[in-house]
């Protein structure tokens, strides 16, 4: 990783840590929504929820498993699943973990893949990739957080106070207050033809 690279991640990860709680988890939850519409391919978009420490719920056994597969091999006739989210000190604590390469192939993807559209018309420039150091989108991106730090609070969300966000429950399993039920894991996929998040490079 070139050293302007490295510190503009540095960067990016700190100030995302940085987001007051509510803004932080909408943060991430915006871009796992957004990046799912973006890429074509289901599967891909669950591995951004694997890696940072969703996992899926079997509504039968109420079982919790890694992944899909871990599931199916499982219960393979299991059909109502549900999304676990981690509660905001887990995943909190899983970007402070990751390495600054993890967090570079993991959540830099994820956030070019969610933002695409608007990286697109304000004219961002490429993300990293085989082809581009990306050091355009980095700076945009980094810009693009900064505003959300320091945005007035009552401009930050447009969720009501009311409504919940995870947290961290006791148990050694990922307890969070909030799951999404499906009748079936594939009506939560989308379709595409890119490499998936955590193995692949950012591409635009």
């Amino acid at each position: 990783m070139r050293l302007k690279t490295r510190n503009l991640t540095i960067k990016i990860r700190e100030t995302l840590l940085e987001l007051p709680d509510r803004v932080f988890i909408k943060t991430l939850l915006d871009w796992i929504s957004l990046a799912e519409e973006h890429l074509q391919y289901p599967d891909w978009s669950d591995e951004y929820r694997y890696a940072l420490g969703f996992r899926v719920q079997s509504q039968e056994t109420q079982t919790i498993y890694a992944t899909f597969s871990a599931l199916h091999e499982n219960e393979p006739n299991t059909v109502a699943v549900a999304w676990i989210e981690p509660g905001i000190v887990t995943l909190r604590m899983i970007l402070k973990n990751f390495t600054l390469e993890q967090f570079y192939r993991t959540v830099i993807p994820l956030a070019s893949d969610a933002l695409f559209d608007r990286a697109v018309q304000e004219r961002w420039g490429s993300p990293p990739s085989s082809l581009s150091n990306g050091y355009e989108f980095l700076e945009n991106l980094l810009r693009h957080l900064d505003a959300k730090v320091y945005r007035r609070p009552t401009d930050q969300l447009r969720l009501p106070l009311s409504d919940k966000i995870p947290s961290d429950a006791s148990s050694t399993e990922v307890q969070p207050d909030v799951s999404s039920t499906v009748k079936d894991p594939r009506e939560m996929r989308s379709v595409g033809c890119v490499d998936p998040p955590v193995t692949r490079e950012p591409h635009p």
